[in-house]
């Protein structure tokens, strides 16, 4: 069966109108970087967290986590643990398997995670994690925190 996508987006906010739309303000790509040195603040962060995992029966326990990584270490911002139940939600999804069509069930989640404020020391790596069951956590999504971009470094190598 095809993986299907779990993402994160990262921003200054996130709003959420009565009719289901979300509206968010100053998205981060894979970096943030600020002109002065460390610590830096922001006095909000958002992360929008979306989860599509193929549904496995039973279902199991599904941990989501926010972590930083320094080099200092590790440190969970945010964490939420499901654990199996009949409230959780199903989605159809439809997977392409070359000239064939299958119907799949997916898991699915949506958070909206809100920091207020958040300051960082030090260069700091955030990551969206997910663990299903027994499997290892899974990184879905990172975003790295850091001074100015060196110049003349893609931003691969910064």
């Amino acid at each position: 069966m095809q993986e299907l996508h779990s993402y994160a987006v990262f921003c200054d906010d996130v709003r959420s109108e009565a009719n289901g739309k979300n509206f968010f303000v100053g998205v981060y790509q894979d970096s943030m970087f600020f002109e002065a040195p460390a610590p830096w603040a922001l006095p909000t962060f958002s992360v929008h967290i979306v989860l599509r995992e193929p549904l496995v029966m039973p279902v199991p326990e599904v941990t989501i986590s926010i972590e930083t990584q320094t080099a200092s270490g590790r440190n969970v911002l945010w964490t939420a643990t499901h654990p199996p139940s009949q409230d959780i939600q199903f989605f159809r999804h439809r997977f392409s398997f070359e000239d064939q069509t299958d119907e799949r069930k997916a898991l699915v989640s949506r958070f909206n995670v809100q920091f207020a404020p958040l300051i960082f020391e030090e260069e700091t790596r955030i990551e969206v994690k997910v663990k299903m069951g027994d499997s290892e956590p899974k990184i879905i999504d990172r975003l790295r925190i850091s001074s100015q971009q060196p110049e003349g470094k893609p931003l691969s190598e910064a």
